[in-house]
């Protein structure tokens, strides 16, 4: 079992991340990284815990996420692919943490991660995903405002 783990402060306020994440069916209106999103079921509110989304990528496979648990007082948000994800492992399920900071407009970001891997793929699947995990903040402080 792989664990990987991005903590980072961006200069959003905690609110508007959070908002932005529990928009389940909408990651793709602030992240270029996704070119569209289709949520399961159709028009589920955001947070809608157990609502399913399929996500498409540009140059990759389509992955569908469910939403496993969404706390707006603990400002956290829990997701897991369903079925095999689309890289050398049997499961994958993540959690974001946010921690407002109390001297500015800005968040502490948490993304962390399990996957279910071959000790052989683990290396390999800590160094993508954290790239990715990097690239969806960085993605969300351009969206917000700016990266710390």
């Amino acid at each position: 079992m792989a664990t990987v783990r991005v903590c980072r402060v961006i200069d959003v306020p905690a609110a508007k991340v959070f908002g932005a994440l529990v928009d389940w069916g909408g990651w793709d209106k602030w992240s270029p990284m996704l070119s569209g999103a289709v949520l399961e079921p159709a028009g589920a509110l955001p947070g809608t815990v157990g609502a399913v989304r399929s996500l498409s990528r540009g140059d990759g496979p389509t992955v569908r996420e469910r939403l496993l648990a969404c706390d707006e007082e603990a400002l956290t948000v829990s997701y897991g692919m369903e079925g095999k994800p689309p890289f050398p492992a049997r499961r994958y399920n993540a959690l974001v943490r946010l921690l407002p900071l109390t001297d500015r407009e800005a968040t502490v970001v948490d993304w962390s991660a399990s996957v279910d891997a071959d000790e052989a793929d683990e290396p390999g699947l800590i160094k993508a995903l954290t790239g990715y995990f990097n690239g969806f903040i960085d993605q969300l402080a351009a969206w917000g405002g700016s990266a710390a």
